[in-house]
């Protein structure tokens, strides 16, 4: 039981902050981030059969399979409800996916009853007392994550690599020494002279000259 394992997985398909820490707190409020939690239990001999071992909802976001087990099966392959039930309860990914798709296509956070009751009757706005606990999971999670280059690099935006921006450790002046022919001695003197030059106009230079400009 983690809010840290539910802002990992949830922050993979709702990948906004703002939206994911409320989903978070709506799974500690729906089941405690109980991977394998399972409610709405009906004890009656005329149990639909889209129940499963007379339970309803399942995983840390309690996912009714009663409503759901149609398109959530169609992704899976198996529209059995006991196997929607075992799919949400093996593993956080799959649960955060169901949870996703619920909150973008299927009723949004109103369909968690412990949404904001201004959802409609039976909805108690119990979330709130876990959304604490959830941002701290969240910002735990982007924590993580590692920059998408490190720091004094920039991403091409061509060949996505990390490029350096720092200037080479060597001094701009003497770069006509280390790569132009003695014969080219004149123009290192151009380039002595001006200290302050950046990599770019040395470069500028080279291909003027090489081309008799």
């Amino acid at each position: 039981m983690s809010a840290i394992d539910c802002a990992r997985a949830i922050l993979k398909y709702v990948p906004d902050p703002a939206a994911a820490t409320v989903l978070v707190a709506i799974a500690g409020a729906e089941s405690g981030w109980n991977l394998g939690a399972k409610g709405d239990y009906h004890n009656s001999g005329d149990c639909p059969a889209n129940w499963c071992q007379g339970y309803c909802s399942w995983g840390p976001w309690q996912i009714n399979v009663c409503c759901h087990s149609g398109w959530i099966g169609a992704h899976i392959g198996n529209s059995d409800p006991c196997a929607v039930a075992q799919w949400l309860t093996s593993d956080w990914d799959n649960s955060a996916w169901a949870a996703a798709k619920v909150y973008t296509d299927h009723g949004g956070l109103c369909a968690w009853s412990v949404y904001e009751e201004w959802c409609g009757p039976g909805h108690n706005g119990r979330y709130r007392g876990y959304l604490a606990e959830a941002k701290a999971a969240v910002d735990a999670v982007l924590g993580e994550r590692p920059p998408a280059c490190p720091e004094g690099t920039y991403q091409d935006p061509v060949t996505g690599q990390c490029v350096s921006i720092k200037p080479p450790s060597w001094p701009l002046w003497l770069l006509p020494v280390l790569t132009i022919p003695a014969g080219l001695a004149g123009a290192g003197l151009i380039f002595m002279s001006r200290k302050n030059m950046t990599f770019d106009d040395v470069k500028l230079l080279l291909r003027r000259w090489s081309y008799g400009g």
